[in-house]
């Protein structure tokens, strides 16, 4: 007999020859359409709920300081920027959308 772990599977002896040896944990499992899409919608609505709320509106000021910016280009590029609200005549920024206006702008080289 070799040396290892014997296991005991489906009235089959089996000796493993490397216990430390981690077994393929894969499983095919087959879903119907309506099985899949209320299995999506649930995923989508757990995200939407774990999303925060609480965003915050910034000033040009503050939109300055994180971007290390002038005020100048800031007011320059609103138009462009996805994250501008314009509210009673002034400009105001999303935070969330400024976080990630740049998370999507670190690996760019411009």
């Amino acid at each position: 007999m070799q040396a290892g772990r014997i296991c005991r599977r489906d009235s089959e002896l089996k000796v493993m020859s490397d216990p430390a040896k981690k077994t393929d944990s894969r499983l095919l499992v087959t879903v119907s359409i309506e099985e899949m899409e209320s299995i999506v919608h649930r995923a989508v609505v757990t995200a939407l709920k774990a999303t925060p709320r609480d965003d915050k509106l910034l000033t040009v000021e503050q939109v300055c300081e994180i971007l290390n910016a002038t005020d100048e280009w800031v007011y320059h590029n609103a138009k462009k920027l996805p994250f501008v609200r314009k509210i009673g005549g002034m400009l105001r920024f999303s935070s969330n959308g400024l976080q990630r206006y740049i998370e999507s702008r670190k690996f760019t080289t411009t």
